[in-house]
C-alpha cells in the first residue's frame, strides 16, 4: 500500500508539471556577466595616486581662544570666513550662499584644498 502512495505521488507531481519547461544557467550567466562587468569597471576606476607631502599646519593656541570673552582678535588671524575665503581661492563655489556665520581655519582650508 505504500509504493502505491508513492506512485500515485509521482503521477501527480508528473501531472502538475506536465508541460512546464524548467532552464537553468540562463540567471547565473547574467549575473555572471554582471559580475565581471563590475569587476571591469573597478579595475578601470583603480588609479594610483601621487604621493604627496603634507603641509606645514600653523599653530595657534586653541585653548586660549576658548578662555576670556574677546575674540575678535583670533578673526581675521586664525579663522577666516568662507564667504572671503571662496571668493578668493574658489570663485566657482561663490554662487553657493555660505553663511557669513561660517569660519574656518587656514590650517582647515589647506586640507580640503
Amino acid at each position: 500500500e505504500e509504493e502505491q502512495q508513492y506512485t500515485e505521488i509521482i503521477k501527480y507531481c508528473k501531472a502538475i508539471g506536465d508541460g512546464l519547461i524548467v532552464q537553468t544557467g540562463g540567471l547565473g550567466e547574467e549575473c555572471e556577466r554582471e559580475l565581471e562587468e563590475e569587476e571591469e569597471e573597478e579595475n578601470e576606476q583603480e588609479v594610483e595616486m601621487v604621493q604627496k607631502d603634507p603641509f606645514k599646519q600653523v599653530q595657534w593656541n586653541f585653548l586660549g581662544s576658548l578662555v576670556g570673552s574677546n575674540h575678535a582678535p583670533l578673526f581675521g588671524s586664525v579663522f577666516h570666513s568662507v564667504q572671503s575665503v571662496v571668493r578668493d581661492t574658489l570663485p566657482d563655489l561663490e554662487e553657493i550662499q555660505w553663511s557669513s556665520k561660517l569660519y574656518c581655519t587656514g590650517n582647515f582650508w589647506k586640507t580640503i584644498m
